[in-house]
């Protein structure tokens, strides 16, 4: 069972301490995973920090829907406090969007977006915030021109 799984099927009061211990492959390649209200944002340089550390976040960053059963709703990724990757999901578990980032700041990488019924909505590839291709599909899956 992943991290996502885990936190979609998990209840309230997440208690991360006792989460890394039984489920050691939380932390594999360094990565930490922290919930955004132990996080802040450093107006002066833009870069995300933890509250407890004032250490740059370098890892994974989590909101939870809060609707009595905690379902995740992004993840967002950081090295050495700055935003590498942002995946958002609907409330019903499906993935809505995963974007990829540059230096924290231009959408660089591919873009895709699903329909709420889990199908491909759409794929952007972009280069230093210039959109190299683009795809389209309705929430059927069928190709389309545009939404």
């Amino acid at each position: 069972m992943g991290i996502f799984d885990f936190l979609q099927n998990h209840v309230e009061n997440l208690d991360l301490k006792k989460i890394r211990k039984e489920y050691p492959e939380f932390d594999q390649n360094s990565k930490n995973i922290y919930d955004i209200n132990n996080t802040y944002d450093n107006l002066s340089d833009g870069l995300k920090y933890l509250k407890s550390t004032k250490m740059k976040v370098d890892g994974i960053v989590y909101t939870l829907y809060g609707n009595g059963f905690c379902k995740l709703r992004t993840e967002i990724t950081y090295k050495q406090g700055i935003i590498y990757r942002m995946k958002w999901w609907y409330e019903n578990g499906q993935l809505k969007s995963d974007t990829e980032y540059k230096d924290g700041k231009d959408l660089n990488g591919l873009v895709k977006e699903w329909w709420e019924n889990g199908r491909l909505m759409r794929e952007v590839l972009w280069d230093d915030e210039d959109i190299v291709s683009e795809e389209y599909w309705d929430k059927y899956g069928n190709k389309v021109d545009y939404i």
